[in-house]
């Protein structure tokens, strides 16, 4: 008799706990925390360390997230990685601090067949405030891509009736940013392709602005700009940055032209910037960087002869006006971009680490022996302590990249001068 009232109280005890557990975990969270130290990584490929020693590590096989500097990183995948393959697909995402993170996972493609209907997976965005011990998802509205051809049955496409072929509607999250854990906003673009009857056809369709407030269980349309309105401004949004509740930049359609709006994203205006000798229509906007709500600036990146040229635009009135630096003239391999501070900016090449400390008036520049053959990504927090993720073999394919140990972690405390292999645990 006693025997039965102790296993009727431990399966209560059991039930209880599961209970509790549920419920804190709550609607749309996900709990996948830390790993059981069996942990595959692939490659690394970008890493972001906050300045208090908190951080975050993206890899082929999924998210890492540390609290001590890189010693010990948990795992902390939001979804699980494909079964097949074991490679983590993820769509944009954003580190706001040690604690905040925003990451999309991209929606399916539904196939329209005739006298049948597909359910669409919309894509979905997960947010953590916790250093990724519990994400909150949900759905981002209308974000499921479409395809059709010969067996959808005939149709009208755009209000047009077209020769059977294939036809497909590819919708792309382009961008993401995030002020804090509360306010989010998304960039979506889609794109129309009709193949068919001896002809095709392209466009973009639309582009859309989509905005949270309550950390992205809803969301709200803010603009929608489509192809057919030639008064409207096409957003581009290949990335967006919002450094307040009010202002948000995006890309423009050349390297001396903005897409900005003061209204939190519900109008935009088209902003031409400050031109450069050396640029080109070959010149990139890299994603821009704002140290507070006034002082921003946007790195410009063009390939000329073999070597790359770089130069700033520089904000100081939050994203009213703009100047140009001087332009640095670097070398033959891609540039990585980091930020110590305000005022210390490194730029890293495999063979050379540039670095001023002045905000980018002037440069000097240095040659330390970095272990490995490329640089992939690197993250500085001070003008002195960094981390740099650099590859292991001269071969940067998919399958190198999803072998464990692939890459290297590497570590400064002097500025760049010397690295070390960070020897750290997986937990």
């Amino acid at each position: 008799m006693k025997k039965q009232k102790l296993s009727l109280l431990a399966i209560i005890w059991w039930l209880t706990c599961v209970a509790l557990l549920t419920a804190a975990c709550g609607p749309g969270s996900l709990n996948l925390g830390n790993g059981n130290g069996n942990i595959r990584t692939g490659g690394w490929k970008s890493i972001r360390i906050f300045p208090d020693g908190k951080g975050w590590a993206l890899t082929y096989h999924g998210l890492l997230h540390t609290n001590d500097r890189g010693k010990h990183w948990n795992s902390v995948t939001p979804w699980q990685p494909d079964t097949q393959s074991g490679i983590f697909t993820s769509g944009v995402n954003t580190f706001v601090d040690g604690n905040v993170a925003w990451i999309t996972k991209p929606g399916n493609t539904t196939y329209q067949q005739y006298g049948k209907t597909n359910e669409p997976q919309l894509a979905q965005v997960y947010r953590t405030n916790n250093g990724g011990r519990t994400w909150n998802n949900a759905e981002i509205p209308d974000t499921a891509s479409s395809y059709s051809d010969i067996r959808s049955g005939p149709g009208t496409i755009i209000g047009v009736l077209q020769t059977l072929g294939e036809t497909r509607h590819q919708v792309s999250i382009t961008a993401l940013s995030a002020t804090n854990e509360t306010d989010a906003w998304i960039s979506v673009k889609r794109f129309y392709t009709h193949t068919g009857g001896g002809h095709e056809e392209m466009q973009t369709e639309y582009t859309r602005v989509w905005h949270s407030s309550d950390g992205g269980k809803s969301w709200q349309l803010l603009v929608e700009n489509k192809a057919s309105q030639g008064s409207q401004i096409m957003l581009p949004g290949l990335w967006t940055a919002f450094p307040d509740k009010s202002t948000g930049i995006q890309n423009g359609l050349t390297y001396s032209n903005l897409v900005v709006s003061h209204d939190g994203g519900r109008s935009w205006q088209s902003q031409n910037l400050p031109s450069m000798d050396y640029a080109s229509g070959a010149s990139t906007q890299k994603e821009p960087i704002f140290f507070n709500a006034h002082y921003g600036i946007i790195p410009v990146q063009t390939l000329i002869a073999g070597h790359y040229t770089l130069f700033y635009y520089t904000t100081h009135d939050g994203a009213k006006t703009w100047q140009a630096s001087p332009t640095l003239y670097l070398g033959n391999t891609n540039p990585q971009i980091s930020y110590g501070d305000a005022q210390h900016w490194f730029i890293l090449q495999k063979e050379i680490l540039y670095i001023t400390e002045d905000g980018g008036s002037y440069w000097t520049h240095m040659n330390p022996k970095i272990p490995g053959k490329a640089v992939i990504n690197f993250s500085f927090t001070s003008n002195t302590e960094g981390w740099a993720i650099t590859s292991k073999t001269d071969s940067q394919d998919y399958k190198t990249y999803t072998q464990d140990g692939s890459t290297f972690l590497l570590h400064t405390v002097d500025g760049g001068k010397t690295w070390q292999e960070v020897t750290y645990q997986l937990v």
